[in-house]
């Protein structure tokens, strides 16, 4: 169940927002966010059921960002068998994406089925060097162009700012040496209004989901051999880059998030 472990990955990308502000899409704010997760039965009939939750922590810092999300999902086959998984990711990004580090686990059942822990380093030259010390003890060099996840994501800031279609990079989202960088592509769709209905859905009592959010279509290649992305991930993100909805398509299945509650953490006072 590949798809379990990159939906969380995946999320934390989308969650990973731009902290400068751009016309007409300020800075991310610091904040917590609760999201529904579900699927409908997928194309091949193995799977009739998929529920779960996630939460995200967003937070600047004073030299950069921390991330930490957790998502349990459980999947029900059509045998009557039922797989517990659970994502948890911890990141910290420096503010001139110099620095990164991070931690992922991924359990199926209480079992650890997958792990990354390292911290990587742009060199001089531009050059990325990772140290791994999970799965193994490794040391692997990246060429200049790739970027890490905030990184990204303000490069779409600011395509959205200028007026671009759209962003595409490699990018290192803090995974398992053998699935990472990745090839990521994302296109600007529209800007449209939060309606009333979706806001009234969301427990949002400070009000940072706001009246806009832009559609965004991004595909993540794993494979750069194949002409067919991993997945496709549709998604709604408010005017203060709050995810407000996520599809993420995979090739016979389609995993939904939805927002549920959201509120805003305090703001760091750096001297």
């Amino acid at each position: 169940m590949s798809f379990l472990r990159l939906s969380g990955v995946l999320l934390c990308v989308t969650a990973f927002l731009s902290g400068a502000a751009q016309a007409g899409m300020p800075g991310l704010i610091s904040h917590r966010a609760v999201y529904d997760l579900s699927a409908a039965p997928d194309t091949s009939g193995a799977i009739t059921q998929l529920r779960g939750i996630e939460a995200i922590e967003w937070e600047r810092t004073c030299d950069g960002a921390t991330l930490y999300q957790r998502a349990a999902l459980r999947t029900t086959y059509s045998d009557g068998e039922e797989v517990d998984t659970g994502v948890t990711l911890t990141s910290w990004e420096s503010a001139d994406a110099g620095k990164m580090r991070f931690s992922l686990k991924v359990e199926t059942n209480g079992e650890l089925v997958a792990a990354a822990d390292g911290i990587a380093e742009r060199r001089p030259g531009g050059t990325l060097r990772v140290h791994y010390t999970e799965p193994d003890q490794e040391v692997r060099d990246l060429a200049a162009n790739v970027v890490l996840p905030w990184q990204y994501l303000r490069l779409v800031m600011q395509a959205i700012e200028t007026g671009e279609r759209g962003v595409s990079h490699l990018v290192l989202r803090g995974e398992t040496p053998d699935t990472d960088p990745v090839q990521v592509n994302t296109q600007i769709l529209s800007r449209v209004r939060v309606t009333a209905a979706e806001r009234a859905a969301i427990t949002d009592k400070s009000g940072i989901v706001g009246e806009h959010a832009w559609h965004l279509a991004t595909a993540v290649f794993e494979d750069s051999t194949s002409e067919m992305p991993t997945v496709e991930i549709v998604e709604a993100m408010s005017a203060n880059g709050v995810r407000i909805t996520a599809e993420f398509h995979y090739p016979d299945l389609i995993v939904r998030s939805r927002l549920r509650t959201v509120e805003p953490l305090p703001t760091p006072r750096c001297g």
